[in-house]
């Protein structure tokens, strides 16, 4: 399996900020050998909100999820898991990871969940508000 050095993959990118080809990497550490799918990112990020972030500590999006949520009224809570991949690549590219690419692996039922738990997360948050504004309904 090919290794890609992930600061040489940034400099060739147009977007020094994503990496887009191929769609899904896998970020291997240099010394344990330890292999983590970012591809997989939003719909754990959408499953499990700031604990995910917790799991890898990435303790500032952990405080800023946690934080956020109720600020914003739920609202961050469904913004995260859109940007949880480039949060990923990010962070463990500046921890020293290297990306592989991975093999193609199909999304798309990734993609419903992440859909389907915003959807949950966004009708749950109005029927708590519902009766947090009319408690004598």
């Amino acid at each position: 399996m090919k290794t890609v050095d992930a600061l040489q993959l940034h400099a060739t990118s147009p977007n020094p900020l994503a990496i887009t080809q191929p769609e899904s990497y896998l970020f291997k550490h240099p010394e344990t050998g330890r292999t983590v799918d970012v591809g997989a990112a939003p719909v754990h990020a959408a499953l499990f909100g700031f604990l995910y972030f917790a799991k890898h500590r990435i303790w500032k999006h952990f405080w800023g999820e946690l934080l956020l949520g109720p600020v914003t009224g739920g609202i961050s809570w469904l913004v995260y898991p859109i940007y949880a991949e480039r949060i990923m690549r990010q962070t463990l590219i500046s921890r020293g990871w290297m990306a592989i690419p991975a093999p193609e692996i199909d999304r798309t039922a990734g993609k419903f969940v992440v859909l389907m738990v915003a959807l949950l997360w966004t009708m749950a948050f109005g029927v708590v508000m519902t009766f947090i504004a009319a408690p004598n309904f």
